[in-house]
């Protein structure tokens, strides 16, 4: 690493999982390595403005459960950003 190359970061996303097909194609994206772009929105300055990133990712890691009972099931998804992420603030 040198000054000027910036490393890029990961983010994750978690939920109940379902079983729906969205969820099931993080697994497929991971064993496949596929890289594609992503999209997220997050509201900023209490709500009053709102941060578009845009980017392209791979999955790294992809779990779920445990799996209970009579229990919602959870899922969490790791993501590894590559290339250039374009922040907009609006």
């Amino acid at each position: 690493m040198f000054p000027g190359i910036k490393k890029p970061g990961t983010f994750e996303i978690t939920g109940s999982y379902t079983g729906d097909p969205s969820q099931l194609l993080f697994d497929t994206l991971a064993s496949s390595q596929t890289i594609f772009p992503f999209k997220m929105t997050a509201g900023m300055q209490k709500n009053t403005k709102t941060a578009t990133v845009t980017g392209n990712c791979f999955v790294t890691e992809s779990e779920d459960g445990p799996y209970e009972a009579n229990k919602k099931i959870d899922f969490k998804v790791t993501f590894q950003k590559t290339g250039p992420t374009v922040v907009v603030i609006a």
